[in-house]
């Protein structure tokens, strides 16, 4: 199993089997994902080593504008995709699959479960769309 192979069967929508190769693949995803968060939210960190156990997490590229306040947590990581100029709350949760789009804000104590779009605000939980940023 490679982790393409991975993220086309979890857009699929299709049941995951219990005990079947993808599920196997998708504990070893979450097992690594809970490692980095945990590593992430026990100690301080600069923005910019944020940024780098971010791209650890998700295995893409984050970029620079990219700024966070931990805690944070997600299930998975590699299925999230992160825009540019995005800032990301304390104590988020954002759930596998979600993509958050250039330019937004994510309110602090929000469980993202949806996308969420550019140029937008979202908060709460479930986050719901607080505004329009421009």
């Amino acid at each position: 199993m490679d982790l393409e192979k991975f993220l086309n069967y979890m857009k699929s929508q299709k049941k995951v089997e219990a005990g079947s190769e993808i599920h196997r693949y998708m504990l070893e995803l979450s097992d690594e994902a809970r490692k980095i968060t945990m590593d992430l939210n026990s100690k301080f960190y600069t923005q910019e080593e944020i940024r780098e156990l971010m791209r650890k997490l998700t295995r893409k590229n984050i970029d620079e504008s990219f700024c966070m306040f931990p805690p944070f947590y997600t299930d998975c990581g590699k299925n999230i995709e992160i825009g540019k100029n995005v800032w990301v709350g304390a104590n988020v949760t954002v759930v596998a699959g979600v993509t958050i789009g250039d330019n937004a804000i994510i309110g602090a104590g929000s469980v993202v479960t949806k996308d969420v779009e550019k140029n937008m605000i979202v908060g709460g939980v479930p986050a719901k769309k607080i505004k329009d940023i421009f």
